[in-house]
């Protein structure tokens, strides 16, 4: 087995002893192989503001960024349902890339 697919399947067996259940997407599976804790009373437990109260949030990703990969944009959304998320064709630095596009985006999604 390649090392990093066993080491992902030790935190995932990890978690599951931890918290007695299984994940239930692919961003909690980059939550449990980033290190970042997950909710141990299960996916409403991230969600503890009411949706209404939730500030609106947008999540701007490079859908090539090898640094940090989209599926962590995922688990941003999870933690934060009423995000919206944009993907953009770049990397790491999408918002060097897409200045002007990811501008517009945020003018669109926060108008004044």
């Amino acid at each position: 087995m390649v090392p990093e697919r066993r080491a992902l399947r030790t935190d995932i067996t990890r978690h599951i002893q931890r918290y007695g259940t299984t994940l239930r997407s692919e961003a909690e599976v980059a939550a449990v192989h980033a290190g970042i804790p997950l909710p141990s009373s299960g996916l409403e437990a991230g969600r503890t503001t009411p949706e209404d109260r939730q500030p609106k949030t947008l999540i701007v990703w490079g859908r090539n960024d090898p640094l940090v990969l989209p599926a962590a944009a995922e688990f941003v959304k999870w933690i934060v349902p009423t995000a919206e998320v944009r993907y953009f064709d770049g990397g790491h630095f999408v918002l060097d890339e897409y200045a002007d596009a990811i501008a517009e985006v945020i003018i669109e999604a926060f108008p004044l």
